[in-house]
């Protein structure tokens, strides 16, 4: 079964792209060529593979099927992944604060005790 559409009086197509065969969501081969689809993408998108996929075939609930496929997909899922939360340390006022005893931010001025102020590599 094929789709007829205004696309079919356009020159310079393919009977193929005039009047693409019409796939059920619901089948296993069909979301088994959207799988393949996606995995061929390099993992990509809904969109992405909802494009690819229109360019050969019109299936029936392509974006919810894809969707589900997508969200299924342990590789997309991995790269979904949020990092777990850490937990806080004790508040500022329990632990405390002391200063630093080195300085990592730049030239820091020091007096020596007969001279004026000079840098601390020189």
């Amino acid at each position: 079964m094929r789709i007829k559409t205004r696309i079919g009086r356009a020159d310079g197509l393919t009977e193929m792209q005039k009047h693409p065969p019409i796939l059920s969501g619901d089948h296993h081969i069909t979301r088994l060529y959207i799988e393949h689809t996606h995995r061929q993408l390099h993992h990509a998108g809904a969109e992405a593979t909802i494009n690819e996929c229109r360019q050969h075939y019109y299936i029936t609930r392509l974006r919810t099927v894809t969707r589900g496929i997508i969200r299924r997909c342990i590789p997309c899922q991995i790269r979904r992944a949020s990092p777990p939360h850490l937990p806080r340390g004790p508040p500022l006022e329990q632990v405390g604060t002391s200063p630093t005893p080195v300085h990592l931010h730049g030239n820091r001025l020091l007096r020596a005790a007969n001279s004026e102020n000079r840098s601390c590599y020189d």
